[in-house]
């Protein structure tokens, strides 16, 4: 069931598999026990310089119900994002005639106009969806992935907040914004091929996005199709199973990971 899925894209590497444990968060990325450095590069589209945080190491520890890998590191891994284009990037992801495509898009026709202030994750998932060129399942993982994104906004917002932490890197969160984010994916899940090496982990992590956006009777009706879905409903699945039905049942709408199952036990 929740096999490691892997989608290698240069220097993308990304992880879909069920560990132990939760990780501790900290305020700002530069103060995780991941390794990374500094990295300056062209803007594919326009030619400004675009600097950004390269991670190169770091520790899995847990995984969210949404299957998001938690632990001594930023998730997802962090891109460029230019500042005067807005294109958002994975190096040597696109090739020339994709950059091309993309220029006209977003330099030419301002693709990205309404669209302000996303995770970087949207932007590229909107990029990859204007091509035809790219396979769908990695169009609707980077919109997961602008979830994960946002939600990492969420709990560095709420541990400053706590802890009294002053807000220099000016990180935002907005509740509509991210309600708006989850049922964007889950509108892109739908449209997954049942025979996608991605559709049985996307459905558990559409499951986790419609209860956490308190779509509660859809939730219900998912977790009936997943239970007469046995390429779905085993091992690990089961219990993640269970513990949702446990949260529906308190209106529970908030973020959880796959140790507390273990604790429950």
């Amino acid at each position: 069931m929740l096999k490691p899925d892997r989608i290698y894209n240069g220097k993308m590497k990304t992880l879909l598999s069920a560990i132990l444990f939760l990780c501790l968060f900290a305020a700002n990325v530069h103060l995780y026990s991941s390794t990374g450095h500094d990295v300056a590069i062209d803007c594919p589209l326009c030619g400004t310089k675009v600097s950004y945080w390269e991670q190169l190491s770091y520790s899995i520890f847990t995984y969210g119900l949404d299957l998001k890998p938690m632990g001594a590191a930023r998730i997802p891994q962090p891109i460029p994002k230019c500042e005067n284009c807005g294109f958002a990037f994975i190096e040597d992801y696109f090739n020339d005639e994709e950059i091309k495509t993309l220029r006209h898009h977003i330099v030419d026709q301002n693709a990205f106009s309404g669209k302000e202030n996303f995770p970087d994750y949207y932007y590229l998932a909107f990029e990859t969806e204007l091509l035809n060129s790219k396979n769908y399942d990695e169009v609707v993982y980077f919109y997961v992935c602008s979830v994960w994104e946002y939600s990492f906004s969420k709990l560095t917002a709420e541990y400053m907040e706590k802890e009294g932490i002053e807000n220099v890197n000016g990180i935002n969160f907005e509740t509509d914004k991210f309600i708006f984010l989850m049922q964007n994916a889950i509108e892109k899940i739908n449209y997954l091929d049942n025979d996608s090496g991605q559709y049985n982990n996307m459905q558990l992590v559409k499951l986790d996005f419609l209860r956490r956006s308190n779509l509660f009777d859809e939730a219900k009706a998912l977790i009936e199709s997943i239970k007469n879905n046995e390429r779905i409903y085993q091992g690990i699945a089961v219990d993640i199973i269970a513990y949702q039905i446990e949260l529906i049942e308190k209106s529970d709408v908030n973020e959880h990971y796959l140790n507390e199952i273990e604790k429950n036990d």
